[in-house]
């Protein structure tokens, strides 16, 4: 579970909502269970305007080769974003679990893809109206 939290003046702050999350949580754990507490920055999640240009890029390489924009979104989540587990499982990740930087290197990935298989020019963000600066 994650609680967020601050740091302040070298102390750690928890608001009191979190707070009381945390304690409703803690009640339902058994007594003397052990637990790890992780302290680390949060992650920044993909942008809006990262994804709103990734799509509408999709939607203009999607009138290129006839493929619906979902399909080809399928098609790169397969491509860039599967791993294989020592048990031979596949698991894909999902575009929303990125980070800002590993969103930004998956469209790179898009982008060659295109350039590459597709022979179609995929601009950067900042040729596009709804792109942002990487």
């Amino acid at each position: 579970m994650i609680f967020p939290a601050t740091i302040q003046a070298g102390k750690l702050t928890i608001a009191p909502d979190v707070r009381a999350r945390m304690a409703a949580y803690c009640k339902r754990l058994p007594s003397g269970k052990a637990i790890e507490l992780d302290l680390r920055s949060p992650k920044r999640h993909r942008s809006g305007q990262q994804n709103a240009w990734y799509w509408a890029a999709l939607g203009e390489l999607s009138e290129h080769t006839g493929h619906s924009p979902e399909e080809l979104h399928e098609h790169f989540r397969a491509e860039f974003l599967t791993t294989v587990g020592a048990d031979g499982i596949r698991q894909c990740r999902s575009t929303t679990a990125l980070t800002t930087a590993e969103f930004s290197r998956y469209i790179e990935q898009c982008q060659q893809f295109a350039a590459e298989r597709l022979d179609w020019y995929w601009p950067d963000p900042e040729q596009t109206e709804t792109g942002e600066q990487r």
